[in-house]
């Protein structure tokens, strides 16, 4: 797997990830919004796809196909979570995530965990795997460049 170094934090300037990004839009009334494409495993289990980058997101959020392709283990009940579209019903899981394409040296490390991972009930309501700020942001400082369409973080 091609995956970003998970670096201890406070880790500044042991490394710069570039990783070029695609335009997706949730629905024809939404902006497009990047993409960048995501290998997520559980397990002996993965899946390569392509991710919202969303920094309004605390955590990630999945389709229900997308948990059940992994085998992700999700939490006993739904329950109701607010944000700016109104409410939807969830899960909890929890998933390794990869960004795809090493970093300019060449080097590879150990995958993020994603935990809490949400996963929305209805496929309908989330087409897209949305990539929210947990745990990257922990770990990296982000930039989007928009004319070359590349993301980068920054230990």
């Amino acid at each position: 797997m091609v995956i970003v170094s998970k670096l201890q934090k406070g880790a500044r300037g042991s490394g710069v990830f570039v990783f070029p990004y695609l335009r997706r839009s949730l629905s024809p009334l939404t902006d497009d919004l990047p993409a960048v494409q995501v290998r997520l495993s559980w397990k002996g289990r993965s899946k390569l796809m392509w991710m919202l980058v969303d920094t309004g997101s605390t955590v990630s959020v999945l389709p229900p196909g997308v948990s059940e392709d992994l085998g992700l283990e999700l939490g006993a009940w739904p329950h109701p979570v607010k944000g700016l579209g109104g409410s939807v019903t969830v899960q909890a899981g929890r998933a390794y995530a990869q960004l795809v394409k090493a970093d300019t040296s060449g080097r590879q490390g150990e995958p993020l965990l994603l935990d809490p991972l949400m996963v929305v009930a209805d496929e309908q309501i989330l087409p897209i795997p949305i990539l929210g700020r947990r745990p990257f942001l922990e770990y990296f400082e982000l930039t989007l460049r928009e004319h070359q369409k590349e993301l980068v973080l920054r230990a």
